[in-house]
């Protein structure tokens, strides 16, 4: 029952309210992370349209998109909303040193997963390879991202 596709922080809650079985959403409530001088403990697992927008601006690779992905009525500009993707589109990050394949920050080149279920053994999750979004078992073992929300 956790679907919410772009609240990520209260479905962490609600997964993490169901128990130590759902590890991905445990694991990003309990990070306390940051630049050592100043640890963050706001850490949740996204939401399946919440790791969109970071497949779109931080994709690690230059591998052709899945054309029949990406569409989000809930993009964040410029990302264009409700709207495919293209073989091109979204491209390679652009985001600085650390996001791209091979460094710090980027994400692997697999699935990740999102808080937003499907059904009490489906959950959606993105495909950091080339854009897919699709449901997976729960019993698939994939990628983590901790995410935190700034204002900016």
């Amino acid at each position: 029952g956790v679907t919410s596709v772009i609240d990520g922080p209260s479905n962490t809650a609600s997964l993490v309210a169901l128990g130590a079985s759902y590890a991905a959403a445990t694991f990003c409530n309990s990070l306390n992370a940051g630049s050592g001088l100043n640890d963050y403990t706001d850490w949740y697992l996204p939401a399946r349209n919440e790791l969109e927008v970071l497949y779109y601006f931080l994709k690690p690779t230059t591998a052709a998109n899945n054309t029949g992905n990406g569409s989000n009525a809930y993009a964040v500009s410029p990302e264009p909303i409700s709207t495919a993707y293209t073989s091109g589109s979204p491209t390679q990050t652009s985001a600085g040193i650390g996001f791209r394949t091979g460094e710090t920050d980027a994400f692997a080149s697999g699935t990740y997963w999102s808080s937003t279920e499907i059904s009490s053994i489906f959950a959606w999750g993105q495909v950091f390879n080339n854009g897919s979004q699709a449901n997976f078992s729960k019993n698939d073992s994939f990628y983590v991202r901790a995410v935190r929300r700034i204002p900016i």
